[in-house]
């Protein structure tokens, strides 16, 4: 609804156009059922530019004389492996080549000549494999797992016995090939398709057989008879008692028998030539079948699900799908399962090469429980195709012009209908004698192309036909419409048609002459050229008029007829132009809802927040950050927002659950962020850190050391830990907090400290470092320094803390010039923090003096403790210090953001991610903490095995996924590999070297 009122009666979408009818004879009939029907009607629904248009014919490629008709004979076969190197067999069946992706260029692969077999050190004169026949090539294809699977026999004369089978070369690893041979008489195969998860499909043609083959390159037997090759023997030397020995027949699975599978009670009698197949999903294949007699093909879907088969087919294949054509069908060479362009890797189509060498058809498939094909109008020409293969390359198929390979491209040449017309269904205005204002189209009207539009409007409808009920008035002639030039007139909309900039597109709009009464239908005509078609995508019909002539002039302005209908529809004019103008100011809070606003509107609604939208968001990203902006900055600086501003970078998938709150289940985005001061109670790869080294030790918390026990009981463990017993003057002495000269010695006091007080001691022993620094700098030699403290000193690294207040005069200077000397702020130094400690605990020095049987006179002359305090209140307040406090200041502001790398990628859009996270941790983190950023592989490796609700067991660092594309600068030339000897295969086992 407008400002003044007014509405409108809206066509938009296919269920919408579905309701128009189309004439068959006299009786109306309904697109969506006249799209159902045979024949279709020359207007079309298009699915992907949602719009309503002629219908699209098949465009026919004359042959030129140089266009030469191939024949099923001159098939070699391809195959490609994911990096888009292709191999092709060679005319003479006796070589193989590939086609590299980088240079263009055909180079020999493998050659038809059997490899000489290696001779004993003992062996005759002239042995080796001079008379080995050369092969002959039959077929080829790349399994999913990455081997060239290739099918020959000995080219032998062809009365003489041959040998035949497939080889298996391993395009990651290199190595010669891994022979399997055919065990049956005869070895009829025609082309081969990789399989679903491993392995191939074998297609022989002669005998309308299908073998399957795993990724062990092993026969599979399901749904097929089995083949005796070799009968029951019973074992010469038998046993005095039991049953008798006996070796078991051989037996071999006898591969699909398509003909019993249902392909004769398909064809009956007629005769059935499988020419390709091509896998379609896991548990499905599809057959070429020809008929050359009558010059048709079709497509067999083979089918075994549940461990049932089944074989359907599709209708013959014709030229034309309209049933009022003479039938036209067509002879296919090859086909292939293929996106038609590489811009759309995700449609799939069904490409068919026909026989006439020159163009390919393309057919969506219906893979449902009816198999069936849809033809598809797009012009696809062959150029100088010889018939050899037409083979998927990457996402798209290839064929072979002439000596080159070269992509199959669907041409932007179209034919379409020249005309057609339908009607609307009946709009109601639920008015009577409603004047109807003004028809809008968003529409795409190419110069060559027009629309016409007739209206006819009453005040009833009659059913003169069931269902469709109808305006008894007379058709009237509405004038042409005309491109609007401020495009739609509903506010702040643009279209997908208006935003393609294409010519003739834009919102067309016409004045109602004459329509009046409650009810209105309308004739539209679309007419083009054959090259070109108008496209519709939106219809609406506004009523009632709000008219400026009632409104603003006198009465004397409509006495006449003719004068008044002339004012009406002359003011009508000024009403849309204005009327447009009033609703973009009725309608300016659409502007302020992310919601609402239109795609360019939202960077400026962003900018009310003092941000800048990233430009690789997409639309609906950015309005879902707009939407929640409020929640996102006030959590700024806290776990949940960290991780939603993370998840809004990387996550490929964001909604409404990334604003669910903190209490919402984790989302998959596999960000993960660690807070340090977590890790004093877990272990890092508990919190989800698997490569932190911030690993927590096993302790036993009953076994580690109080201060109940006192200096005497921790020095006994110390003794009872070396295997010594100590003295009673020993015990007296206080256990020594810096761990001991010798190496062998600090590594087991270090073991025993962790064990028995749950951390290793260090802040005595930088002190006391600190303090012997100190003195040499400050007398120079150990004389000096006894002489001035008199004391009778051996070294400076004999020198002690002061563990009191010292009572001689030049010690207690020095140690207060100690402490002027290396003051630090607390944040900094570990003995501002301890003096801080204690003052809190204790408030009043005399309290300290008290507890700890000391004489400081101020708490900032307290020293870090080198040694066990003697007064159990000293030893429970320097234990709590540095096993609580000091470990918790380690690890107090810090996290780790861990960002998910899923697969293999290249260094630089990893280092470009790590940039950009860092940028948005430093945005987003509280002002005072310290992170560290790094990737954490989300997958499996060596010592490790994480499983979670998306975890896929596949080929693990062989798998082709994994391998990334190399780079120059940044890749290797050459990998290698470790491996062994080939393992050898033994019926369902496989033997591994490990």
């Amino acid at each position: 609804m407008n400002v003044n009122g007014a509405r409108f009666h809206l066509l938009l979408g296919e269920s919408d156009w579905s309701r128009c009818a189309v004439y068959a004879g006299v009786v109306p009939k309904t697109l969506a059922a006249a799209w159902l029907a045979t024949p279709a009607p020359d207007l079309e629904y298009d699915d992907g530019e949602q719009t309503l248009r002629l219908r699209r014919e098949l465009e026919t490629w004359v042959a030129a004389p140089a266009d030469l008709p191939v024949d099923a004979e001159q098939r070699r076969g391809a195959a490609s492996d994911r990096f888009g190197n292709l191999y092709v067999i060679g005319d003479d069946r006796r070589t193989l080549y590939v086609r590299s992706s980088g240079s263009g260029k055909l180079g020999v692969f493998e050659t038809g000549a059997a490899p000489t077999p290696a001779r004993d050190d003992f062996a005759e004169l002239g042995a080796g494999g001079s008379g080995t026949p050369p092969r002959e090539y039959l077929a080829l294809a790349v399994t999913s797992d990455h081997y060239l699977v290739v099918a020959w026999r000995d080219a032998a004369a062809p009365a003489a016995p041959t040998r035949a089978g497939l080889s298996s070369f391993d395009l990651l690893a290199g190595g010669p090939a891994q022979e399997l041979l055919w065990p049956l008489p005869d070895f009829a195969a025609w082309e081969l398709c990789p399989r679903c998860g491993g392995g191939v499909w074998l297609l022989d043609r002669t005998n309308l057989r299908l073998w399957e083959f795993d990724a062990r390159m092993s026969l599979v037997s399901s749904a097929q008879d089995s083949i005796e090759l070799e009968p029951e023997v019973v074992d010469d030397f038998q046993g005095l008692d039991g049953a008798p020995r006996v070796h078991a027949a051989r037996r071999v699975p006898g591969g699909i028998d398509l003909s019993a599978a249902g392909l004769g009670a398909l064809l009956g009698d007629a005769p059935h030539d499988l020419v390709a197949i091509e896998p379609l999903h896991e548990d499905s294949v599809l057959l070429l079948d020809v008929d050359t007699a009558q010059g048709r093909s079709r497509v067999l879907r083979y089918r075994r699900r549940d461990g049932v088969a089944s074989l359907q087919a599709s209708d013959w294949l014709q030229w034309s799908d309209d049933a009022a054509s003479p039938a036209r069908p067509f002879l296919a060479q090859d086909f292939a399962f293929a996106a038609l362009s590489a811009a759309e890797p995700a449609v799939e189509l069904l490409l068919l090469g026909t026989r006439d060498g020159n163009q390919a058809i393309a057919y969506a498939i219906d893979d449902g429980d009816s198999f069936a094909l849809q033809r598809r109008p797009d012009f696809i020409p062959m150029r100088r195709w010889r018939g050899r293969a037409l083979q998927r390359v990457g996402n798209v198929a290839w064929y072979d012009s002439g000596e080159r390979w070269v992509p199959l491209v669907a041409q932007a040449r179209a034919r379409y209908a020249e005309t057609a017309e339908f009607i609307t269904p009946c709009f109601d205005s639920g008015e009577i004698a409603c004047t109807w204002d003004r028809l809008l189209l968003d529409a795409v009207i190419p110069p060559d192309c027009g629309v016409e539009i007739w209206s006819r409007a009453a005040d009833e409808t009659l059913s003169l036909f069931a269902s469709w009920p109808e305006v008894p008035a007379p058709w009237q002639a509405e004038p042409a419409p005309y491109r609007r030039s401020q495009a739609s007139e509903l506010p702040w909309l643009k279209s997908e048609l208006q935003l393609a900039d294409a010519v003739g597109s834009g919102s067309w709009e016409l004045l109602f002459q004459q329509a009046r009464g409650r009810y209105l239908q309308l004739r539209i005509r679309l007419s083009g050229s054959g090259r070109a078609t108008p496209r519709l995508r939106a219809l609406r019909a506004w009523y009632p008029r709000f008219s400026y002539a009632q409104r603003f002039l006198p009465p004397v302005w409509r006495e006449e007829p003719a004068a008044a209908s002339f004012i009406e529809r002359f003011l009508g004019n000024f009403e849309g132009t204005l009327s447009g103008i009033e609703d973009r100011i009725a309608t300016l809070q659409a502007l302020l809802d992310p919601r609402s606003a239109p795609g360019e509107a939202l960077d400026w609604l962003a900018s009310w927040f003092d941000v800048a939208l990233d430009p690789a968001w997409d639309d609906a990203r950015r309005r879902l950050f707009l939407r929640h902006a409020y929640e996102f900055f006030s959590y700024r600086g806290t776990l949940y927002g960290l991780h939603t501003a993370l998840s809004l970078a990387f996550d490929a998938c964001v909604d409404e659950r990334l604003f669910a709150g903190v209490d919402a289940p984790p989302d998959a985005s596999g960000i993960r962020i660690v807070e340090q001061y977590l890790t004093r109670r877990f272990d890092a790869r508990v919190l989800g850190d698997a490569g932190s080294r911030d690993v927590l030790p096993r302790i036993d918390t009953t076994q580690r050391w109080t201060p109940n026990e006192g200096n005497a009981g921790l020095v006994q463990r110390w003794a009872t830990a070396r295997g010594l017993t100590p003295g009673a003057s020993e015990t007296l002495v206080a256990f020594d907090l810096a761990a001991p000269a010798d190496a062998a010695l600090a590594t087991q006091w270090n073991a025993f400290t962790q064990g028995a007080l749950g951390f290793v001691p260090a802040l005595g022993a930088a002190e006391r470092a600190g303090w012997q620094r100190f003195l040499l700098l400050r007398y120079g030699s150990v004389a000096a320094l006894s002489a001035a403290h008199a004391q009778s000193y051996a070294s400076f690294d004999a020198i002690r803390l002061p563990s009191d207040r010292p009572g001689q005069a030049t010690i207690a200077a020095d140690w207060l010039a100690y402490l002027d000397a290396t003051a630090a702020p607390p944040a900094l130094q570990p003995r501002a923090r301890w003096q801080d400690f204690l003052a809190r605990r204790y408030r009043r020095i005399g309290r300290l003096n008290a507890a700890c049987e000391t004489h400081w006179l101020d708490f900032a002359e307290a020293p870090l403790p080198d040694a066990l305090p003697y007064s159990a209140a000293a030893q429970n307040d320097w234990l709590q210090f540095e096993g609580e406090v000091m470990a918790m200041q380690r690890r107090a502001h810090r996290f780790a953001v861990l960002l998910p790398l899923r697969s293999v990628e290249d260094d630089g859009q990893a280092q470009e991610r790590l940039r950009l996270a860092r940028r948005i941790v430093e945005l987003e983190k509280p002002a005072h903490t310290i992170f560290e950023l790094r990737f954490y592989w989300a997958m499996f490796r060596i010592g490790e095995a994480r499983l979670g609700l998306d975890t896929t067991l596949g080929q693990g660092s062989r798998a082709p996924e994994l391998i990334p594309s190399t780079v120059l600068g940044r890749g290797y030339v050459g990998a290698s590999f470790v491996a062994g000897p080939a393992p050898l295969r033994d019926g369902d086992r496989l033997r591994l070297d490990c």
